[in-house]
């Protein structure tokens, strides 16, 4: 110290590093091990598992032995839902759409729900269009009691008399002359083109002479050409409340009707086109009025929408009518669609047989959301039952793959699906998802 001289090095033993040998573990110390545990999976059933420790005497010296105890049980959280599919499935099967339909409409706790399931039971009855026009309010038993009253007649009977001798009063006598006039005023020119054959002359003469009752008679009398374009005429000319109801019905346009009527009168609307539109036209014609009904603001008229779609046995819109008018985010609120889209199916391929196996994207989304509901409650048989077939939608293919695969065995008269992804064998290891393939969805 003091010196003005370095320190030498310190001299640091140098340690030598040990390495020490770490043997595998074949089973985790019981330290780290979990005394229970618990795990759901696929069909809605819940794993669980616990390790219970069993004194043993054997002798002065006690030991504990361990067993394993696994639970394997259901899980079931919508009772009323599966009890409303259970009811459906059996009226499927035994084809009682009619009283099953009746007991929807008793149970219904409004007037729109109730409507709906009668028109959907109309479908099943004979009669279809009779059915749904009383359903409009247009019974023709009532109709005819206020026709009478507006007549002031009261029995029917005596109404047919009363015109018939009424009728026969006004006709011409066949005794006696009559003067065949041929003079300059319009009767002499209509007397004129008349007797010369001119029908089409004679009916502009009534025409110009605001004389519509005999212009149309004339009309008839010359042929279908000259009636309807006499008939044109006089609607150009005549201006009522109702010209255009009675040109529509004349003319057979029931489109003009669904086209430009009031849709505060869809009932009315929809009341003629069920009363005169011909069955290649008919479900186009109820699929434009609940369109325009749809597309009206009225949150009121878009619900009402459903009942043109239930008339036309379109499917795919009454599903989108009902998703946009009702909350589907219950499993109670799908059940209530589905229950309508599969007896409105079954009633289209009844009345119109055409194949319903075919559906659109919407439906089938929400055909797969219940069957991955009654998945879930442990009805795989059911869910396999109402999910759809024909369609390429990779989450549908992939669902019906598990459903097949939790089942345990091929559904009779079904072909094993074709699985939507590529299998491939994972590193020993925790498993995850591999890059470039699906994934299963989870439930």
């Amino acid at each position: 110290f003091g010196t003005g001289q370095p320190l030498p090095p310190l001299q640091i033993p140098q340690q030598t590093a040990q390495h020490s040998i770490v043997l595998p573990l074949k089973k985790p110390p019981k330290w780290i091990r979990r005394p229970v545990g618990a795990s759901f999976s696929f069909g809605g059933k819940l794993v669980t598992f616990e390790n219970v420790r069993m004194p043993s005497h054997q002798g002065a010296e006690q030991q504990q032995q361990q067993q394993h105890h696994v639970f394997i049980s259901q899980v079931v959280t919508e009772k009323e839902f599966l009890s409303r599919s259970d009811q459906l499935q059996q009226a499927v099967q035994s084809q009682g759409f009619i009283s099953y339909c009746q007991k929807k409409i008793d149970a219904s706790q409004t007037e729109f729900e109730k409507n709906v399931w009668s028109f959907l039971k109309v479908n099943f009855e004979d009669d279809s269009r009779g059915k749904y026009l009383e359903l409009l309010g247009y019974r023709k038993e009532d109709l005819g009691k206020k026709i009478a009253l507006a007549l002031n007649k009261v029995d029917g009977a005596n109404v047919h008399i009363k015109e018939e001798k009424e009728e026969s009063e006004f006709l011409p006598s066949s005794g006696g002359t009559f003067n065949i006039s041929v003079s300059g005023d319009i009767d002499g020119l209509i007397t004129q083109a008349l007797l010369t054959g001119n029908f089409e002359s004679a009916v502009d003469l009534c025409l110009h002479d605001n004389r519509m009752a005999d212009a149309i008679i004339l009309a008839i009398a010359g042929g279908q050409e000259l009636l309807a374009r006499t008939q044109k005429k006089y609607f150009a000319k005549s201006q009522s409340k109702i010209t255009r109801l009675i040109t529509a019905v004349v003319m057979k346009n029931w489109k003009e009707i669904v086209e430009s009527c009031d849709l505060k009168n869809w009932r009315e609307a929809l009341a003629a086109v069920l009363t005169y539109a011909k069955p290649d036209e008919f479900s186009a014609l109820c699929d434009l009025l609940g369109t325009r009904l749809e597309n009206e603001g009225d949150s009121l008229l878009q619900t009402q929408a459903c009942l043109c779609y239930i008339c036309a046995g379109n499917v795919e819109k009454l599903v989108a009518c009902w998703t946009k008018a009702q909350d589907g985010s219950h499993p109670l609120s799908l059940q209530d669609l589905i229950e309508k889209v599969v007896i409105l199916r079954k009633a289209v391929q009844l009345t119109q047989a055409m194949d319903t196996s075919t559906v659109g994207v919407l439906l089938a989304a929400k055909m797969s959301q219940y069957a991955n509901l009654l998945a879930a409650q442990g009805s795989i048989a059911a869910a396999l039952a109402f999910l759809p077939d024909n369609t390429n939608q990779p989450n549908i293919m992939q669902l019906r793959d598990r459903l097949c695969r939790a089942q345990g065995e091929p559904v009779a008269g079904h072909e094993s699906p074709k699985i939507p992804y590529e299998k491939q064998q994972l590193p020993k290891g925790r498993p995850g998802p591999v890059a470039g393939h699906h994934q299963m969805p989870r439930v």
